[in-house]
């Protein structure tokens, strides 16, 4: 190779490296420009603005169709985290849950009416429509305004769980899954039950099978079986126990053994449980209330009961919704013993 064309060689490598270096450099002070610089920004924000009751919010995302309006039904999700964590220290509909967000009936009174958090809420959800997202700034003491009494002990909890101040920013943001007017309301509510009635006549059906197959051995054993009007199926041994009668009683002591229908077992009462009466008043389980009114001291009985009698189509990490209940109850005392 010749000098000339080695000098144009390093020339040209010489040249290649100083690019390279001035594109790195580029590319350092693009990043420290350009780099996330946390909730001071968002906070500093020029684009947030001031609500009608002095909070700051920004719309993330406007959302579909119109905001909510008075009498709206507002299903939304909406969470606390402090002003400087990643992720919230409150969830209203965590991840994994089934339930399609916290409901609340929009009411545009609570607009200008600065009562705390239902207030707070209100301010963001109308601000945007279905699927549309709310990033506000608020203080603790914020959320603590009422004018039904005095919450201070509710704060000091809530600052103190959270290590938060009264004066701390909290950023609270609100996604709105759902908005339904009356109409579209009454139109959900029949379908609903539509979809309810089918599911408990589904359900008894299952129960008659279940019960047929399970207690076959105990009808042949003078067990028999019943139902209420609600459709709970009960079984009990007959002849009768001569014990005094539940009916007309101020309290009733009873062991009991739950499942879910065909499961395993999910609670136990060894002890002595007391049932208040009268029944009816939705203190204890419809179908339960139903059977135990119609027994008497020292029985034993099997219960089963369908959802709509039970605990429906709400949901905990316990029992599933829509489950059909499946009771041993024993009737232990009942007070007073005389009436």
């Amino acid at each position: 190779m010749s000098e000339k064309k080695k000098k144009k060689g390093k020339s040209g490598f010489s040249g290649l490296v100083i690019l390279s270096f001035i594109f790195i450099i580029s590319g350092i002070a693009l990043l420290l420009y350009f780099k996330p610089m946390g909730d001071k920004a968002a906070f500093d924000d020029l684009t947030y603005k001031n609500s009608e009751l002095g909070y700051k919010y920004k719309i993330l995302s406007k959302g579909e169709g119109p905001t909510p309006k008075d009498g709206d039904l507002v299903k939304f999700r909406f969470t606390y985290r402090k002003k400087k964590a990643k992720k919230p220290f409150f969830d209203s509909n965590p991840t994994g849950s089934n339930n399609d967000g916290f409901p609340i009936f929009f009411n545009e009174k609570l607009l200008k009416d600065n009562s705390g958090i239902v207030s707070i809420l209100h301010v963001f959800l109308s601000k945007v429509g279905k699927k549309g997202q709310v990033r506000g700034i608020i203080k603790p003491v914020d959320l603590f305004k009422s004018k039904e009494g005095d919450l201070k002990d509710l704060m000091k909890d809530f600052l103190e769980k959270n290590s938060l101040k009264a004066d701390s920013d909290l950023v609270v943001e609100v996604t709105i899954n759902e908005i339904l007017n009356k109409e579209e309301q009454e139109k959900k509510r029949l379908e609903e039950e539509q979809e309810l009635e089918e599911i408990h006549k589904n359900q008894l059906e299952e129960i008659e099978k279940h019960v047929n197959a399970v207690h076959k051995k105990d009808f042949s054993q003078g067990y028999r079986k019943a139902k209420t009007s609600s459709g709970a199926t009960y079984i009990l041994k007959y002849p009768r126990q001569k014990g005094l009668e539940t009916k007309g009683r101020e309290s009733i002591g009873i062991k009991y053994t739950l499942r879910i229908m065909g499961g395993d077992i999910i609670g136990k009462e060894d002890s002595i449980m007391t049932l208040q009466l009268p029944f009816g008043e939705g203190r204890y389980i419809k179908g339960l209330e139903e059977v135990v009114s119609l027994l008497r001291k020292g029985e034993k009985v099997r219960v089963y009961i369908p959802s709509k009698a039970a605990y429906g189509d709400r949901e905990d990490h316990i029992i599933p919704k829509n489950s059909i209940l499946d009771f041993e109850v024993t009737i232990i005392s009942v007070y007073p013993e005389q009436i």
